[in-house]
């Protein structure tokens, strides 16, 4: 994702913590089993979804406003030309140049190219925040594409086998050894699945959509998905307070308050004096009645002002604000940790129920198995009832389908607990 990577923090932010880009590359680079195709939809995802790029060019729009907020204010010049001459002792005053150049209070303009420094934190933080969703809706969506299409599957290779059924039924059929009813059972539980058959393939194009709308791909754009996914490991720990913290949306909160400490500070120093500094040159004409020391000499003259802020109430004002901001930000933020601590554990017991039932299913679908091979064994010869035979089939279909399911589950509470930790 170069496309992304962070411009080199100038000014101010050199010496500030400023977290880079790269943090958005270390995913790809670490060992993950997930398919390869994922990982390749997720780069694709960050490098073209405009939603992101627009969170992005949010923060470089940010980073310009440090310059502009440290900067001075510009000088001022003006020009007067006195169309009736001001007679002084020495002369008349023809025209006058006047240079000045107003300072805020001392330590204003430092504080105010930190209070723009963290608010290109913030937009930064909420640009990693964004592509954090981004990527846990794109694995989302591609886990509901891998379960579907395992369902198809599944149901194919059953439509196959009650195919099978059905010859065999015929053959015995007419061979005066087999009844009609097992023949129509069988037709109907044929159509029931081809029916689900059906509904299930109607699917595949909403979720298709869904997913290149995501990765900014064109909506029938094919969408290749691992034929199988691992069964996790039960490795999952307590969340600690540092892990919570790495969610960018607590960091967020966190520069907000920032911000808020800086406004408070800014309000104060808004409500001292201002200085000014400048220099008036004045052009001075010559008497032509009398002879005296001086005649005629311009005037150069330096000046200094100061502002007198007298109306108080607007200061305090802005102080109280800052004040309530700060106030409101820090119980947003305590907010945010009990729902992210409540997530966290929501999404830590699906994953450990999915792995628990994903053990289960497996189990109990080999064993339907092995049970409709014996039973399949037993009416071939004669020996077997074929309404036992059909409900282990819909058996061994219902296992298969619950472990498929619960497959797609782990998987996506995983991606939910990586969202939480801001991985």
């Amino acid at each position: 994702m170069n496309k992304y990577k962070c411009k080199k923090p100038t000014g101010l932010l050199r010496d500030r913590v400023f977290v880079p880009l790269l943090a958005m590359l270390l995913f790809f680079s670490s060992g993950s089993l997930r398919a390869q195709t994922l990982d390749a939809y997720l780069r694709y995802a960050g490098e073209n979804n405009p939603t992101l790029q627009a969170r992005y060019k949010a923060y470089e729009s940010a980073m310009q406003r440090v310059t502009q907020a440290a900067a001075l204010p510009d000088p001022r010049l003006s020009f007067a030309y006195f169309i009736s001459p001001v007679e002084t002792r020495v002369g008349p005053q023809n025209a006058k140049l006047s240079l000045t150049q107003q300072f805020p209070w001392f330590g204003t303009l430092k504080e105010r190219g930190m209070l723009a420094a963290s608010y290109a934190e913030l937009k930064y933080t909420e640009f990693i925040d964004y592509r954090n969703q981004l990527f846990f809706e794109v694995k989302s969506s591609y886990y509901d594409l891998y379960e579907l299409y395992r369902e198809i599957e599944i149901v194919r290779e059953n439509l196959d086998l009650l195919h099978s059924y059905e010859n065999m039924v015929r053959v015995k059929y007419e061979n005066g050894k087999g009844s009609m009813a097992d023949l129509i059972r069988v037709q109907m539980r044929i159509e029931s699945l081809e029916t689900e058959q059906q509904i299930l393939l109607k699917k595949i194009k909403p979720l298709t959509v869904k997913f290149n709308a995501l990765l900014h791909r064109a909506p029938g754009d094919s969408v290749e998905i691992a034929d199988t996914l691992e069964v996790l490991e039960k490795d999952i720990l307590d969340i600690s307070a540092e892990e919570l913290a790495q969610n960018p949306q607590l960091e967020a909160l966190a520069k907000r308050l920032e911000m808020t400490a800086f406004e408070e500070s800014l309000a104060k120093k808004s409500g001292m004096p201002q200085f000014g500094a400048g220099i008036d040159y004045v052009w001075i004409g010559k008497r032509s009645d009398v002879e005296l020391a001086g005649n005629g000499r311009n005037v150069l003259m330096p000046m200094i002002s100061a502002s007198i802020p007298i109306y108080r109430k607007k200061y305090r004002a802005a102080e109280e604000e800052a004040r309530l901001n700060y106030k409101r930000y820090e119980l947003e933020k305590t907010g945010r940790e009990e729902l992210l601590i409540s997530l966290y554990e929501k999404y830590r017991f699906d994953l450990e129920s999915s792995i628990d039932n994903s053990v289960l299913y497996q189990g109990l679908y080999q064993k339907a198995g092995h049970a409709l091979r014996i039973l399949t064994s037993e009416y071939s010869t004669g020996q077997g009832d074929f309404i036992e035979l059909l409900r282990m089939d819909e058996e061994l279909l219902k296992y298969q389908l619950a472990f498929e399911k619960s497959l797609a589950g782990q998987h996506k509470s995983r991606a939910g607990l990586e969202y939480i930790l801001g991985q």
